[in-house]
């Protein structure tokens, strides 16, 4: 229920894969629970932040040397292939 929320606010989320979704879905409520216990919402705007970039980055994969749905990414999802060197 909670990723059908959020996919209407947040329509960038359908160009994550499913388990990315989910993933981004509960790493947002979990920070906006937290937020709104402490009142610092910096965190959820930041991990927001991140995860529309991850979408974007998704979205636009075709256009993006090295990025493809088989590697481990930022934020733990899939994202970054093996093709891509440690920094």
């Amino acid at each position: 229920m909670a990723e059908e929320v959020f996919a209407e606010e947040l329509p960038w989320l359908k160009w994550l894969p499913a388990e990315a979704r989910s993933e981004c879905v509960t790493e947002l409520l979990d920070h906006l629970l937290a937020g709104a216990e402490t009142g610092l919402l910096v965190p959820f705007a930041r991990v927001l932040r991140e995860w529309m970039s991850t979408a974007e980055i998704y979205r636009n994969a075709g256009q993006c040397s090295g990025v493809h749905a088989g590697g481990e990414g930022p934020r733990g999802s899939a994202l970054w292939g093996a093709s891509v060197p440690e920094r």
